[in-house]
Order: structure tokens, then C-alpha cells, then sequence
């Protein structure tokens, strides 16, 4: 079994299978704002990302249409305890924007047309979660990416598939094990 969206499960509407299996990963949920620009001339094919633990940093991502897709460089909000949903701040996308104007000045003078706001599930320390489980045996974790998905997607998709299939991986993941938690005080890894 692979535990994908164990953080997403209000958002998701998914039951918290770690929850019920005993498995706590320090983790919280939030809400991270994006945005969709008009069409432009369609010129980049890669995920460009500015990253930082500070909001400081962000990343876009051109669709075929020539849309670009950005977030980051904001804090995140609260996600309702209730009902799960999150709450979209347009007003905050211009500081998204010029985030993003040292990689990509053409970004000054665009208007966004779109945007929205999701649940996200953010880890403790900041990094993710990926490997075997540290309890139940064929439980696989690949969860707590945040805003780093879009760039990272594929290589875990890859990491992930070698070692549930091959038991092993040549990929360095041992940083990124569900029990580096282990012992740690909740209300520590939380602030």
C-alpha cells in the first residue's frame, strides 16, 4: 500500500488510513494561493522554481495555452478544521508576482485571470516523507511535498516504484524516513 494523501484526507474526502494504522507523521494542514495568468507566448517547458524556508520564494509552470501557473511566496493560511476547505486571497497574488520577477520579468505587466486555493499537507521540519513505513510492513509513504509536487513529481514516481518493487533504491531517501519523529515532542516539531 502506498500512502499518498494520508494529509490531504479532509481535503480529499479520503479516510486517514496512517491515523488508523498507528502512524503520526507531525504533520498540519494549510492553505497555499496559486494563480493562472493569460495566455503567453508559450516559451517555457520546464517547472521554474525560486525556493526558500521564508516565503520569499515561488514557481511557475507554462501550460501548452501559454497560462502560467505560480505560487508561493506567501504564507500559508488555515485550512477549516471543519469542514477542510481552504480560502483563496487574491489580493496577495501581485506580492506572489513580483516574487517571481527576477526569473521571469515578463511577469510585470500580466494579468491573472484565475485563482484558487488548496489543502496542502505540510511536515513539521519542512521536507518530506518518503520510504517504507516504520510500522506496519508494505506500507509505503510519499506525502508532504507542499509546494515542491509539480518539481519533484516524476523523480519519486521513479524512486518510489524502485523501491517498492525492488525492496531497495540507489536514491538517498534515509533523510526523508517517517521516523526521524520518533521521540521528538509533538508540540516541539509543530511551532
Amino acid at each position: 500500500m502506498l500512502c499518498l494523501a494520508a494529509q490531504h484526507r479532509r481535503c480529499l474526502g479520503y479516510p486517514d488510513l496512517c491515523a488508523i494504522r498507528g502512524i503520526y507523521p507531525h504533520s498540519r494542514e494549510g492553505a497555499a494561493g496559486c494563480g493562472v495568468t493569460e495566455p503567453l507566448p508559450h516559451r517555457i517547458l520546464p517547472v521554474v522554481g525560486v525556493w526558500a524556508h521564508d516565503p520569499c520564494g515561488g514557481y511557475l509552470l507554462q501550460v501548452e495555452r501559454g497560462s502560467i501557473i505560480f505560487g508561493g511566496s506567501a504564507e500559508r493560511t488555515d485550512v477549516s478544521p471543519d469542514t477542510g476547505h481552504a480560502k483563496a486571497y487574491p489580493a496577495r497574488l501581485p506580492g506572489q508576482l513580483r516574487a517571481l520577477l527576477p526569473i521571469l520579468p515578463a511577469l510585470a505587466s500580466v494579468s491573472v485571470i484565475h485563482t484558487w486555493s488548496g489543502c496542502e499537507g505540510f511536515v513539521a521540519d519542512g521536507l518530506p516523507v518518503m520510504g517504507r513505513s516504520a510500522t506496519p510492513p508494505g506500507l509505503f509513504h510519499a506525502f508532504g511535498f507542499c509546494d515542491n509536487g509539480f518539481q519533484l513529481g516524476r523523480g519519486v514516481g521513479d524512486v518510489m516504484a524502485e523501491l517498492i518493487s525492488t525492496g531497495s533504491t540507489e536514491t538517498p531517501v534515509h533523510g526523508f524516513r517517517i521516523d526521524r519523529f520518533r521521540g521528538r515532542d509533538e508540540r516541539e516539531e509543530m511551532r
